[in-house]
């Protein structure tokens, strides 16, 4: 159980869906596991497991997934940028920073498993303000 979940866990940090370029959520993950019928082995390291349950996912054709960050463009309200900064670094890889006189462009790389936990935290600190 354990096992599964950091295989779970690796998928979601490091894969997302082909089709939408969007991270798929661990819980979408954890099922196609389950329809791959993956068995994690509490002795073999997670990475490779996870690699081994990707080649069962591709066989039976449950989803099309791209290994890599997600490319995007992050827009802060000037007001909000300095509480944002932190949490960006925390989240992405920076590429690129422009301040405009009202707002703060990062061109950045997500994981796609932190892009859900950075969207919301962004939504929250800046009363919905910021758009990824």
């Amino acid at each position: 159980e354990q096992k599964t979940k950091q295989v779970v866990n690796y998928l979601n940090l490091n894969f997302r869906d082909s089709a939408t370029n969007l991270p798929i959520p661990p819980a979408r993950f954890d099922a196609l596991l389950h329809e791959a019928k993956f068995h994690a082995d509490p002795d073999t390291p997670h990475e490779k497991q996870a690699l081994e349950a990707l080649k069962l996912i591709k066989k039976k054709n449950l989803v099309t997934l791209t290994e890599g960050a997600i490319d995007a463009t992050i827009t802060v309200p000037i007001a909000y940028t300095g509480k944002a900064d932190g949490v960006i670094r925390k989240n992405c890889t920076i590429a690129k920073e422009d301040y405009e006189e009202k707002f703060a462009v990062f061109r950045v790389s997500i994981p796609p498993g932190n892009y859900e936990k950075l969207k919301a935290q962004l939504e929250k600190m800046t009363n919905g303000d910021a758009s990824i």
